[in-house]
């Protein structure tokens, strides 16, 4: 397949992965970064959108300017020092398997897991994994995602679905759909990356579901950095 229908047939499958649930029901998980910005592009802006940062992150930044853009207003979930400590204390008692270098995401997902009010999260889990989103999957040494993919569906997936379902809700998470994975792993690595940037076929499917340029060309940032937790992690946590 080319990048085109490559990234054409990603737009449908997601599509059809999102199919059975009441969208405008749904929380979505945003950052204002490509991975959420196609997701609620793909939901035609139907679900709730929530993003969670400490006070002046870069992710509020990032969804207040895209989702102006895209049309929508999600709303912000604020950390502060006294709920991050409580909220990693849970996480470190009860997912005992977290390494310090997962607790930055995973108290983003917790965060919004424990504050929205809908049953079912929407969350764009995977799309680093499956589309070359980490630098060190386009810088060359590793000629396949194989690894990063597997600690992803093996680890990382199954106790996320299991910190949703502790919390009454159920985590939706469409790049992780076996059909997905099946389509990410059959394009060929030079049409997931040019060896300066990551999801080529991702960001061609936000062109041709018309979104802005500047959202299409965004440069990745992951949770824990965007939404400032892994700063205070490192200040409060990991000394």
């Amino acid at each position: 397949m080319d990048l085109e229908s490559s990234a054409r047939l990603v737009i449908d499958t997601l599509k059809e992965a999102l199919s059975g649930f009441e969208l405008s029901e749904c929380a979505l998980s945003f950052s204002g970064g490509l991975d959420s910005s196609l997701l609620m592009r793909i939901c035609e802006n139907e679900p709730v959108a929530y993003t969670v940062g400490f006070p002046g992150s870069k992710d509020f930044e990032n969804s207040e300017k895209v989702s102006s853009l895209m049309g929508f207003n999600p709303w912000k979930i604020l950390l502060s020092d006294d709920i991050a400590k409580q909220y990693t204390m849970e996480l470190v008692s009860g997912y005992p398997d977290i390494t310090i270098g997962e607790l930055g995401y995973e108290l983003v997902l917790y965060t919004i897991l424990k504050n929205v009010n809908e049953e079912y999260v929407i969350v764009g889990q995977g799309a680093d994994e499956l589309f070359y989103g980490y630098k060190r999957l386009i810088n060359s040494d590793f000629q396949d995602n194989s690894t990063h993919l597997r600690n992803f569906t093996e680890k990382t997936l199954p106790r996320e679905y299991r910190m949703a379902s502790n919390l009454g809700k159920e985590l939706v998470a469409p790049f992780a759909d076996l059909r997905i994975i099946n389509i990410a792993r059959s394009i060929d690595r030079s049409l997931h990356t040019d060896g300066i940037k990551g999801k080529l076929v991702l960001r061609r499917a936000a062109r041709i579901l018309g979104l802005a340029d500047d959202i299409c060309s965004i440069e990745k940032k992951a949770a824990q950095y965007g939404s400032g937790t892994e700063k205070w992690l490192r200040k409060n946590f990991m000394d």
